[in-house]
């Protein structure tokens, strides 16, 4: 399950990241398919093999009598047993996406498919668990492959939303306006305005 861990670490990295990475070189010969199956296989093999080793001989440290002369032979076969199993699950990932990518030409969701379905099958330890085994690799390959492409389109947009713009305010309700009156001029037959009245009473009172 370790090598599993470092397979879906290693995939989520590129998620996390705040600027996308620079793509990899694809396979794009079946003897480049074999190089990268190989290469993954010594290289993750290899460290399985050390930390498992390590590992062992630490917690038999104390042994001591007759049973002392077989602890390296039993740190061995742990440490060889744990190598070649994570070696063949990394290999198995890494050389069935070199696969799919010389299949399709890109390093795309199918590809990602092909490896998780390579890694499945070589990380079941019996031909029964291998359904089992596949189906788990390809529902997590599945789940990273989404959050990559998420993640691939928010940088293609700028990382972060546009601020939403302000709506413009509607235009002030203008008051309305009165009809001018003409206060000089006065209907016919309206009689004197308030005014002539008063100065006609004025000229009778004089």
């Amino acid at each position: 399950m370790l090598a599993f861990g470092l397979v879906i670490a290693s995939s989520l990295g590129a998620v996390v990241q705040n600027e996308p990475p620079k793509p990899p070189p694809i396979a794009k010969h079946p003897i480049e398919v074999v190089q990268t199956t190989v290469s993954n296989f010594v290289t993750i093999g290899g460290i399985g093999f050390a930390w498992t080793a390590f590992n062992e001989a630490t917690k038999r440290s104390g042994v001591s009598g007759k049973a002392k002369a077989a602890v390296p032979r039993f740190v061995f076969q742990a440490a060889l047993a744990q190598g070649a199993k994570w070696g063949k699950v990394t290999a198995g990932f890494a050389g069935g996406r070199a696969a799919g990518q010389v299949w399709r030409g890109e390093d795309d969701f199918h590809a990602a498919m092909c490896a998780a379905v390579a890694g499945g099958v070589m990380a079941s330890e019996t031909i029964g668990g291998i359904p089992s085994s596949v189906a788990t690799f390809v529902m997590f390959s599945f789940l990273i492959e989404k959050l990559t492409a998420n993640s691939k389109a928010g940088a293609a947009k700028g990382g972060v939303p546009p601020p939403p713009q302000p709506r413009a305010a509607p235009p002030a309700a203008q008051p309305a306006q009165r009809p001018a009156v003409d206060y000089g001029t006065r209907p016919a037959g309206a009689g004197l305005t308030p005014g002539q009245r008063l100065d006609k009473l004025l000229g009778i009172a004089a």
